[in-house]
């Protein structure tokens, strides 16, 4: 697939992934219910199966939606991404903006989950990794940032705070972009990996000012790194 190929359906996936969230926003898909069969959706939306189901993948991951092997797909009961307004304010955020907020709430976000996660929390963290890894290996960079959002919502999981939970839940909806933005080629990413690991054990181990200081430190680089490309 070439460039211009993937930056099509790319743009294809974002308006399908606002459309639907929007219909889940305005109460046009209610909590609990069912959406529509595949083929229905598709042409309601005027895209292909692939480009749904990588849409479909996004807003599960990020909590809008449950995939029921066998069922369908249905609206979450409780759907995080209720406040329009600032997801819509973080659309039109900056990407030094984006990544400062993810600062912030990603230090508290490790701290707590040191002290707070469960076993389950664990299996999803390390589970999320595994995937990072072999997206790392395979030069995915979708996938690879599939991953890193699945492993921060893991952490904000692990909070056992559903309001923190939430809110990230709603802010990964748009970090999804800054990452796609950020994140050009593979250079130093296995030294990311290798930091989400050490935080990871960090949150294992209940070490929550581990966990908190490791967060700090690499996204520290980052929006430094941020910072010279502006400048």
């Amino acid at each position: 697939m070439s460039v211009l190929q993937k930056s099509i359906r790319t743009k294809l996936v974002d308006q399908v992934i606002q459309q639907l969230q929007e219909n889940i926003l305005l109460a046009h898909y209610k909590p609990g219910e069912k959406l529509p069969p595949e083929p229905q959706l598709m042409a309601e939306l005027g895209v292909g199966r692939s480009t749904l189901r990588e849409a479909v993948k996004v807003l599960a991951n990020a909590g809008l939606l449950e995939v029921r092997h066998g069922e369908g797909t249905f609206v979450s009961a409780h759907p995080a991404a209720s406040s329009e307004p600032l997801d819509r304010k973080l659309k039109r955020a900056s990407l030094l903006e984006v990544f400062e907020v993810k600062r912030m709430l990603e230090i508290e976000i490790a701290g707590r989950a040191a002290a707070n996660r469960t076993d389950e929390d664990v299996r999803e963290l390390e589970s999320s990794l595994k995937q990072r890894k072999q997206a790392v290996k395979d030069n995915d960079i979708a996938a690879y940032i599939e991953s890193d959002i699945k492993f921060h919502n893991a952490m904000a999981a692990a909070t056992q705070n559903s309001i923190l939970k939430d809110l990230y839940t709603t802010f990964s909806l748009v970090l999804r972009d800054a990452l796609a933005e950020q994140i050009d080629n593979f250079e130093n990413k296995g030294s990311q990996l290798g930091q989400h690991e050490k935080i990871c054990k960090a949150i294992v181990k209940r070490d929550a000012g581990a966990a908190k200081q490791l967060t700090a430190e690499y996204l520290d680089l980052t929006i430094r790194q941020l910072r010279d490309r502006i400048h």
